[in-house]
């Protein structure tokens, strides 16, 4: 019993220290990130890769590698050699072509093997032989609560050359990969995929063989060896007739599984509810699975993410990722978004689905306040930081202010059957390839009819958020909201999203409304004879913002264009128009400021009849008891 506190406290501090950094936290903690940019070093280019095969030999009591990576490519140009991205720690005893061994060059972590000047043939199959150990992209963890070593790949943005001969090219998916592992017997080992089999290698080593089929990115292949055991179950999603393997690979100790059992089965709610949202899940006929290693937090290999706990949002943000970052890639570093600010959103989608209102709304609330932490920097990654892992993977920007970007587009669409389409169209397009934000905006702008450069250059290219100071007040059967806006920082642009105001009535109604904003200093006029007792901003968070919002003081509505003297000229009758009762005066002056008559009056309407004075100009002087509300020349023209 005093083991299972001891388990459940461990737990729950870890859970939380979790939750409060974030899903991704070691895209930007890990101790070691690689630099490369492969379109810098890599000469040789001009090849297509088809397939990834890694056959090694791990366990979890350090991070070596030792085995054969063989790549199937195809050459599409003329390069001298073909060049693989390989960290030079790593040590190269062989090269093969189609079984042949060839000679080669392992320099400047580049492995290249010459091609030969007359050589006819295009497709080739590179066989490496290779062991070390890597200094990024595998690691060695120590879950503390259990006393547990595991031994796990972590390759996103450039760190799969750190253990694996590769071509680090966004573009480039392999058509498939397989991953085999072998380890010691009292070991388990997950990978991308399908487990097609185990094979006893003698010696106490079990050999673990992966295979998928499906179109997978060089940092999505994975590895993850530990005291495991494994909890499968199946997701019955309403768009497939057949059900989808939930295998998770868990630590070993029946304590943990009985933490965490009922949130480990929520997978398969949240992969029926996001595939009812965005379409069957992409990789159906494998599986979706966790492998569990010592992380804050997650990262979405394809088929298989390795997270530190199944926290709610954790899980909900990995699995986003099967339709955002796996299915569908960023094409560059630049338009990381495209994984990340749709993955974040599928958190909130799985809320609204899944748990309550009010649930989904608190997780809305923390999102848009958080994403304002900073107020400047886009969202898209500027050319000159696309190899800053930090920047790449900022929590503020790529993250919650990304996040909020897909939120707000579902509020510029205003029909969520319309937003869905879109997401779906997306995928259909873009699935087992790559995209831009600019690809996304073509669809969506195809998908609504809606010209969506200025939200993108605002939103996506921009900086900061707007500001709004709204004051507000009804005059007769018109409510006026003058919203003035200013940016976050100096270069921010002006927003014009239209905000969203509540309108709340004496009698209990209630009335929304969106108004435009195509300036930074605009008044609103709503027709409303029903007394307005309260406005509300933006009442249900869509937009990224700061703001405050006030009824008018008497004093500044007299200020206001509302104060109306008419008509002017006039042919003896003028009519006088206020936005609420009071003591008046309204005195008639000659133009050389004699004064005529003074008239007394408490209504929002009067009349002041001219038709006994003769043709001219007269000055008009209105107050409200000692001050003076407005003053102006007025022509009588009988």
């Amino acid at each position: 019993m005093i083991k299972k506190l001891i388990l459940f406290l461990l737990i729950l501090t870890l859970n939380y220290v979790s939750v409060a950094q974030r899903s991704d936290a070691f895209k930007t903690e890990m101790p070691v990130q690689a630099y490369h940019n492969p379109s810098g070093e890599r000469t040789g280019e001009g090849y297509d890769v088809h397939f990834y095969f890694l056959d090694l030999v791990m366990d979890n009591s350090n991070n070596d590698v030792s085995g054969t990576a063989r790549i199937d490519l195809t050459i599409t140009a003329s390069p001298p050699s073909i060049d693989l991205d390989l960290d030079n720690a790593l040590s190269v005893s062989d090269v093969r072509f189609n079984g042949s061994s060839v000679s080669f060059t392992h320099s400047s972590d580049i492995l290249s093997i010459p091609l030969g000047k007359d050589n006819p043939r295009t497709d080739y199959s590179v066989e490496v032989d290779y062991s070390g150990t890597p200094p990024y992209g595998m690691y060695h963890g120590y879950y503390a609560v259990l006393a547990e070593y595991a031994t796990y790949s972590l390759s996103e943005p450039f760190d799969a050359m750190g253990w694996f001969p590769v071509k680090q090219d966004l573009a480039d998916k392999a058509d498939s990969s397989w991953v085999y592992v072998t380890v010691p017997d009292n070991l388990m080992a997950g990978s991308n995929g399908l487990l097609t089999g185990t094979t006893d290698m003698g010696g106490s080593q079990t050999r673990y063989e992966w295979k998928s089929s499906y179109p997978i990115d060089y940092y999505l292949i994975s590895v993850a060896v530990g005291n495991y055991q494994d909890f499968s179950f199946y997701a019955h999603p309403a768009e497939s007739e057949d059900s989808i393997l939930v295998q998770n690979y868990i630590y070993n100790d029946q304590s943990y599984l009985d933490y965490y059992e009922d949130d480990i089965l929520a997978t398969a709610d949240m992969i029926e509810a996001l595939s009812g949202l965005f379409g069957l899940y992409p990789h159906h006929e494998e599986k979706y699975g966790h492998c569990v290693v010592d992380l804050n937090g997650g990262m979405e290999h394809q088929t298989m993410t390795s997270l530190g706990n199944f926290s709610f949002n954790l899980v909900a943000h990995e699995l986003g990722h099967s339709w955002f970052g796996n299915y569908i890639t960023c094409a560059t570093w630049q338009d990381i978004w495209i994984n990340e600010g749709f993955a974040v959103y599928s958190e909130y989608l799985t809320y609204q689905e899944l748990r309550s209102d009010a649930d989904a709304r608190n997780w809305l609330e923390i999102n848009e306040s958080t994403a304002r932490d900073y107020d400047d920097g886009s969202v898209y990654i500027p050319f000159d930081e696309a190899n800053t892992v930090s920047r790449i993977f900022d929590y503020i920007l790529t993250y919650k202010k990304g996040g909020m970007l897909v939120h707000m587009i579902r509020y510029m669409l205003d029909d969520d059957a319309l937003f869905f389409d879109v997401l779906q169209n997306h995928l259909t397009t873009y699935g087992d390839s790559v995209a831009t934000g600019e690809d996304f905006k073509t669809i969506l702008e195809n998908a609504s009819g809606m010209d969506f450069d200025p939200f993108f250059n605002q939103w996506y290219y921009g900086e900061g958020y707007p500001v709004y100071d709204v004051t507000w007040y009804q005059a007769y059967d018109t409510v006026y909201v003058n919203t003035i806006q200013s940016g976050s920082c100096p270069q921010a642009p002006v927003f014009t999203i239209p905000p969203e105001y509540r309108l709340y009535f004496s009698n209990g109604d209630s009335l929304t409304v969106r108004l435009p904003q195509n300036d930074l200093n605009v008044i609103n006029k709503i027709p409303e004879d029903r007394t307005v007792t309260e406005i509300v901003f933006d009442p249900n968070l869509w937009i990224m913002k700061e703001y405050s919002i006030q009824e008018m003081s008497t004093d500044e509505r007299f200020n206001s264009a509302d104060v109306s003297l008419y008509p002017n000229p006039t042919n003896g009758q003028l009519r006088v128009r206020l936005p609420e009762t009071g003591n008046y005066t309204i005195t008639v002056q000659t133009a050389q400021g004699r004064t005529l008559r003074k008239e007394k009056f408490n209504s929002k309407r009067h009349t002041v009849n001219f038709s006994d004075l003769a043709d001219g100009i007269y000055l008009i002087t209105l107050t409200k008891e000692k001050s003076v509300i407005k003053t102006e020349k007025l022509i009588l023209n009988k």
